[in-house]
């Protein structure tokens, strides 16, 4: 009969680790469309975004790039 291997033993912890990462995209991603949406005209036009795109980007789900 052929032995059978061990299962390789896996980290708990990496699990969580990328739920973390994931949440702090997501945390990151509506702090800056959020602070896109208050930027005045004068700054949008500084970095060459028009107030509708920023509107646009602005009110994406945080869950989408």
């Amino acid at each position: 009969m052929d032995s059978i291997a061990a299962a390789p033993r896996t980290d708990d912890r990496r699990p969580l680790e990328g739920a973390s990462r994931i949440l702090a995209v997501w945390i990151e991603r509506v702090t800056q469309r959020r602070r896109l949406a208050r930027l005045s005209d004068a700054s949008l036009k500084d970095i060459g975004i028009s107030r509708c795109d920023a509107l646009r980007e602005a009110s994406k789900p945080f869950w989408r790039s």
